[in-house]
This record gives C-alpha cells, sequence and structure tokens, in this order.
C-alpha cells in the first residue's frame, strides 16, 4: 500500500473517503495499526494516563513524545505519524517551532498537533517552519473523564459552537492541513466540516466529519475502568489478560506448568 501522504488528506476530502485514525504508543501497536491500513497514527500525550499512569496529559514532556514517536515509526510504513505537541510546549512561536522540529527530526514524525482555540500565530509559525500541523478543538480530556458527554462550559453554547467553529475556519487559514474535533455535537461536527477544505477528523463528533479517531486503548478494552459515550469497544483485551495470567499462575501453583514440553 502507498504512503499516506498529505495529498491523500485532500484526496480523501475531495473524493469523500472515510479517513482512519488510532492511537498507538509502541511498536507492537503501530505495527498491527499499520499492516491492517489504518491511515493515521496519533502518539497522543494521552499516554500520561494510558501507559504512564498519571491521572492527567499534563506531566507529559517532549522527550518522552520523542521516544514514543521515534518507536512507533519503526513499526510504520504506510501510515501518516502525527506526534501531539506536550501541554506548555508551544506556548510562544519560537518554542512551538523548536519543538515541534524535535518530534518531527528526532522522534520521526510526519506532522505535528496542536491543541487550543486562537492558537493560529503557533500554527503559522510552525507550517512557515516546514512542519504539517494537524489542528485540535473541543472539550479537554480531563472533562470528558469527568463527565463522560459533551457540556459547554459557556452560559451560551451556541456562541461557545460559533467560536469553535469560527476557530476552525482560522487554524485551516492559518495552514492547517486537518482538524481534529474531539466530543462535540454531531450536529457542529457536521456544519465545520463542510465549512473547510480540508478534512475533518472526529472522536466523537459524529458520522459526518470526515474520518474517525478512537483510542487503542479504549476499542480494544485494554483499560476498561471508563468508556466515553463515543467509545465502541471492539475487543476486550484486558479480560482475556486477566485469564491469562489467572491461567498461569494456576498451572504454576498446580504444577502443570513447566511440563516436558517447556523444557530445554
Amino acid at each position: 500500500m502507498a504512503k499516506f501522504t498529505l495529498n491523500s488528506f485532500k484526496h480523501s476530502k475531495k473524493e469523500r473517503i472515510k479517513i482512519t485514525m488510532l492511537t498507538a504508543y509502541n511498536y507492537h501497536t503501530s505495527v498491527i495499526c499499520d499492516q491492517n491500513g489504518v491511515d493515521v497514527i496519533l502518539v497522543g500525550d494521552s499516554l500520561g494516563r494510558m501507559v504512564q499512569g498519571d491521572c492527567d496529559d499534563k506531566s507529559v514532556t517532549v522527550t518522552d513524545m520523542m521516544y514514543h514517536t521515534r518507536i512507533v515509526t519503526r513499526g510504520v510504513k504506510r501510515a501518516f505519524v502525527v506526534a501531539d505537541m506536550p501541554y506548555g510546549t508551544y506556548e510562544t512561536p519560537e518554542d512551538a517551532v523548536k519543538n515541534a522540529k524535535l518530534l518531527v527530526n528526532e522522534g520521526c514524525a510526519d506532522g505535528v498537533q496542536v491543541e487550543g482555540r486562537h492558537r493560529e500565530e503557533v500554527v503559522k509559525a510552525i507550517v512557515d517552519a516546514g512542519i504539517p500541523v494537524m489542528g485540535l478543538l473541543g472539550m479537554d480530556s480531563e472533562k470528558i473523564k469527568t463527565l463522560g458527554f459533551y457540556s459547554s462550559n459557556s452560559s451560551n453554547p451556541k456562541e461557545e459552537y460559533e467560536e469553535i467553529r469560527n476557530c476552525a475556519k482560522t487554524l485551516e487559514n492559518a495552514g492547517c492541513f486537518s482538524v481534529l474535533l474531539r466530543t462535540i455535537p454531531a450536529s457542529l461536527g457536521k456544519t465545520i466540516t463542510a465549512d473547510l477544505e480540508i478534512p475533518v477528523i472526529g472522536i466523537g463528533a459524529g458520522r459526518d466529519v470526515d474520518g474517525q479517531l478512537l483510542m487503542f486503548h479504549d476499542m480494544m478494552g485494554i483499560i476498561d475502568d471508563f468508556t466515553p459515550k463515543h467509545v465502541k469497544r471492539y475487543a476486550y483485551v484486558s479480560q482475556v489478560m486477566m485469564q491469562g495470567v489467572k491461567a498461569f499462575m494456576s498451572d504454576v501453583d498446580k504444577k502443570l506448568y513447566p511440563t516436558e514440553d517447556y523444557e530445554y
């Protein structure tokens, strides 16, 4: 299969071909995603919660992201790899460019993701440095875990929706090759998708966006203590793993493992 490129994003939007996107934090997961034809792999700062066991993502560093992005890209031949810019690493255009270059040059990412509204100056600086940028708008991950559904911070939700819509257009004008919408009303996802010429990918943004993202650990049931409303479980890996651990412990306790078949 041919490499998924920036032109592939444009082609998918034009031809209305849905884009598939999953998170990955290690080599073996990236191999599984890539060999099965996933278009985009996101090395998200969500690794703070999913891999490092932190309660949020704000402790993740650029060094963490470089390490995980580098081992993810080792398993990729086709997919477009996007690396999250961690919290606090793009407060100024200068810092943003410096850290984005680390993720691309040292982490081997194809592009970076910048979260938040009114980030056009930062986005433009990174794009001008020759690095592709995906924008991210919507509800933050801490609020998702607290509520499990979309809830506006504003006393006037329609006003906030219009702001998100305007910010999406601003990100496009600043040079983003795509925008990711996270846990927003489906109707807003549909409107923004129609507004933009670049692809709009959604995670909990309805069916009418140009592509869909799920977190690998969520969809595979690796972490099953919390399930956001938008997550569909495609496997129950944690249950299989627990059964395997219990079976191993039982075999050792009963002296059923190892048998001669497993001895040298």
